[in-house]
């Protein structure tokens, strides 16, 4: 998977070419890291808090966001204009020129436009269904674009640990066995 799905959108709403992939590379980086602007809070069941990615549940102990997807209104269920807006002054635009772009996406582009190649890429053929969504975990689409999130984001693998075995010093004996 790579990101052109979202250079070409960035690229209908009027950006040029080279800001239409700094944006994409900004987007998809927020969207892997789940990083969500901050809302109200929300009082939700003790079923809507399970949810399996560990990288979720880290931004919310560390206040990056709650257990909603990025760039999605809650009330709506739209694509955030705010949410696009920062996307793309992160990119390097001017923040009134990127609300105006913003207001472009929002309205030619809905939340499956952004998330159809997500949901794909972790091996669904269905419709959407944003609360599955909401509660996958994330880690193998991370480790696909692992160079855009920062080191200590990148997914690892573990390694199992090994009990060190005792060398007996050069010339030693062995005891006799008993």
């Amino acid at each position: 998977m790579d990101q052109r799905w979202l250079i070409d959108i960035f690229e209908e709403c009027g950006l040029e070419a080279s800001q239409a992939e700094e944006a994409a590379k900004v987007c998809l980086k927020r969207l892997l890291m789940r990083e969500r602007a901050g809302v109200g809070v929300e009082r939700r069941s003790l079923v809507e808090h399970l949810i399996r990615d560990p990288l979720l549940s880290m931004n919310r102990i560390l206040g990056r966001g709650d257990g909603g997807l990025p760039l999605i209104e809650d009330e709506t269920g739209a694509l955030s204009v705010a949410s696009v807006a920062n996307i793309l002054a992160d990119s390097g635009l001017d923040p009134v020129v990127s609300m105006a772009f913003a207001k472009v996406a929002a309205e030619a582009f809905s939340p499956d436009d952004i998330y159809r190649p997500l949901w794909k890429a972790l091996g669904h053929d269905s419709e959407i269904d944003y609360e599955i969504l909401r509660r996958e975990d994330w880690t193998p689409l991370r480790a696909e674009f692992a160079d855009l999130l920062p080191p200590d984001m990148r997914p690892t693998t573990q390694v199992r640990a090994q009990k060190p075995r005792a060398v007996p010093p050069p010339g030693a004996t062995k005891p006799p066995k008993s």
